[in-house]
């Protein structure tokens, strides 16, 4: 199997423009510590046992409250979500998964699918000297995997399995080994008749992501012109910290990787 790696730092313009496909390992060490949240699935019993259908549901990951005088507050709830996981991502794409490859959490107890995706376009970087992407792999919370005989499926709660290669939006997190994982603030968003539209079905109980339904147009110039300022997120977040209604606490330091 073979997986593109596309790294955004310490690399040359030429090396990260080109389209370099190495043969190796199709999951890395650091794919499966992506989402520090999975940790939470260790009361769960292994895969081989219990119920083959699992959910995980994130509670409490909202963005940090922004200034008052930031004029992103004046944007209505879709445009809002766009700017936040814009500024949270290191990387925002158009894309299509090429290929997939389901893999268990190291404790056994989830699964998490590896995509190669093929970048159609790249629509805001940290790294504005990089406009060329061709390849990025990616690595998604919720997966499907034949276990001892039987189909599990695992699903973190707003980002379910992807199934279809069609056009998406992706806003990226760097993780080590030159791959991504998705911010928690909006999953990788379908490209269908021109809008948003979340991948799988969302559940009745679910709240409808606010970007659902917004055209595809208006997402990637808000994302291109997006004003961060300042972190909107606390990547240190675990679950109980939130505060009494929902939010996270201010940001206060550096982003730990993989949170």
């Amino acid at each position: 199997m073979t997986i593109g790696a596309v790294a955004l730092a310490g690399c040359s313009l030429a090396a990260l423009s080109a389209v370099v496909l190495g043969e190796g390992q199709a999951v890395r060490r650091g794919d499966a510590k992506a989402y520090r949240i999975l940790g939470d699935t260790n009361h769960l019993p292994k895969l081989e046992r219990g119920e083959a259908e699992r959910t995980l549901t994130i509670v409490g990951w909202q963005p940090v409250p922004r200034p008052a005088d930031d004029p992103a507050v004046a944007e209505p709830a879709s445009r809002r979500q766009i700017l936040d996981a814009t500024c949270d991502a290191d990387l925002v794409v158009i894309a299509r998964v090429e290929s997939s490859v389901p893999f268990q959490h190291p404790n056994g107890r989830w699964v998490l699918t590896t995509h190669d995706l093929a970048v159609g376009r790249v629509v805001r970087t940290h790294t504005p000297e990089v406009t060329r992407i061709g390849r990025v792999r990616y690595v998604h919370p919720s997966g499907e995997l034949t276990v001892a005989g039987r189909i599990v499926r695992t699903t973190l709660s707003r980002f379910p399995t992807i199934t279809t290669d069609e056009e998406a939006l992706f806003f990226l997190v760097r993780i080590g080994g030159g791959g991504f994982r998705t911010s928690l603030l909006l999953p990788p968003m379908a490209l269908r008749s021109g809008i948003l539209d979340p991948f799988g079905t969302v559940p009745p109980d679910s709240a409808r992501e606010p970007a659902a339904g917004l055209g595809a147009r208006d997402a990637v110039r808000a994302a291109a012109d997006a004003v961060c300022r300042p972190a909107p997120v606390d990547r240190s977040w675990r679950p109980g910290t939130g505060t009494g209604d929902g939010r996270l606490p201010p940001f206060s330091g550096p982003a730990p990787p993989g949170s």
